[in-house]
């Protein structure tokens, strides 16, 4: 079910490395969201995944932004 694969992102540090990447690469756009913005509260999201993320709003609220687009955003 995506909703609890999506609810378990919450929970990222707490996740193994191979569920995260499961997660990270999941078919369900709202699981792969939720991934995306749990792996990057810790490591820094580059542009790209930035401009591909739906709702771009909720990564610049939760999340680690590389430099170049801390700038760029500026």
């Amino acid at each position: 079910m995506p909703r609890v694969r999506a609810s378990a992102c919450a929970r990222w540090a707490d996740l193994t490395a191979p569920l995260q990447e499961q997660l990270l690469t999941d078919t369900d756009d709202t699981v792969r969201t939720a991934a995306l913005l749990a792996h990057h509260t810790g490591v820094r999201m580059p542009r790209e995944v930035f401009a591909a993320l739906p709702v771009p709003r909720r990564a610049l609220e939760l999340c680690r932004l590389s430099p170049e687009l801390e700038a760029e955003l500026v």
